[in-house]
């Protein structure tokens, strides 16, 4: 039986019309997706206006055809405002060799910026040099030509991501690399209409979304962090699961 939700619902009614997405054909995208709402009996990303143009189920259901899908794509496409800076960029272009003995020999070579090193200055430089010297490793042990289990993936390939950003201060990855980790951005809007027992018993708590890693802001633990973004590890990639 399809759910109501209210708070999607009120969320809906405030758009405006004006604002809305007309395709060419004339379909409203968001009065196209808010119906489909309705009758979803789980909660489809289409329910908090989450546009997968690579989601079969619009196909599928009938809600777009390939040529308003195409539509979509056109108009959705990224655009780069920061270009990489041009001494990672060159960096980079260094490293890029044709064999792995080249590219270990050029790995050895110590560069003016590990001289006088400055995180604030030269840390995407050392991130990079690192993550490849660590990758091959992985190269020449020949472990990635066997299949693992998906926490050999977050401890050992993925780790790198956990130190992308240490030249931040403000913000941190947290990536688990046993079990899960709640979302408490989730969690809290799960649970914002939540009230103390009165006429009937206090609601349990819900729980957010469980994810492998979150990108968060650092703060003291008791004020409520900013939460960037999540992801998902997984052995390959068999498509949308979120």
């Amino acid at each position: 039986i399809p759910r109501e939700h209210p708070t999607i619902e009120a969320s809906f009614k405030s758009l405006n019309e004006k604002e809305k997405w007309k395709l060419f054909t004339g379909k409203i995208v968001e009065n196209i997706l808010h119906n489909f709402n309705k009758l979803c009996v789980v909660g489809h990303p289409s329910c908090f206006m989450i546009l997968d143009l690579d989601d079969a189920t619009y196909i599928n259901e009938k809600l777009f055809t390939e040529e308003e899908l195409e539509e979509m794509k056109k108009e959705t496409q990224i655009n780069i405002i920061y270009k990489i800076p041009q001494h990672l960029q060159d960096y980079i272009n260094f490293l890029n060799c044709n064999n792995v003995k080249d590219l270990r020999m050029r790995l050895t070579d110590t560069q003016a910026w590990e001289r006088e090193y400055d995180i604030n200055k030269y840390h995407d430089l050392d991130w990079v040099k690192c993550t490849i010297h660590s990758y091959i490793r992985f190269y020449r042990s020949k472990e990635l030509d066997t299949v693992q289990k998906e926490q050999w993936y977050s401890k050992q390939v993925w780790l790198t991501i956990d130190t992308v950003l240490n030249d931040i201060k403000n913000i941190y990855i947290i990536y688990i690399h046993n079990g899960k980790y709640v979302s408490s951005t989730s969690t809290q809007r799960k649970n914002k209409n939540k009230t103390i027992g009165s006429t009937s018993f206090i609601k349990r708590v819900k729980y957010g979304y469980e994810c492998d890693m979150i990108v968060k802001e650092r703060k003291a633990s008791h004020e409520n962090a900013n939460e960037f973004g999540t992801s998902e590890t997984g052995i390959k990639y068999d498509g949308t699961n979120h």
